[in-house]
């Protein structure tokens, strides 16, 4: 259910951060900017999570890499998927956002599911 939080967060800022009027096309067609974004931000989260519990260790030695991998496995995934929906054309300003807007989304999506939508599940 967090990725679909992180996921939902990384639409709304996509949204802020476009004023909602940038439409790609994708291998489905024309669609508003923000769509692919919160997809592929949401499933690069669910990856960062796997990542995360089966890779980093979980004793404290480590809980520095613990609490910094999951927002940078998401920047990058973000980083990724731009460069999958624009065939590789990219600035440095392009790759910056990207990564920023994946892991801000991660951290922030992260906060609203502990703080907020997880007191609800249980």
């Amino acid at each position: 259910m967090e990725p679909a939080v992180v996921g939902a967060t990384a639409s709304a800022l996509a949204v802020v951060l476009s004023n909602g009027s940038e439409v790609l096309q994708t291998p489905l067609g024309s669609m508003p900017g923000w769509v692919p974004v919160g997809v592929s931000v949401g499933a690069a989260s669910y990856a960062a999570n796997m990542i995360k519990d089966r890779v980093v260790p979980q004793d404290n030695s480590n809980q520095v890499i613990a609490t910094l991998a999951k927002p940078v496995i998401t920047g990058g995934a973000g980083v990724a998927a731009l460069y999958a929906t624009t065939g590789g054309n990219m600035d440095s300003d392009s790759v910056r956002g990207a990564f920023i807007l994946g892991a801000s989304s991660e951290l922030l999506g992260s906060y609203i599911f502990d703080k907020a939508v997880s007191k609800y599940i249980n």
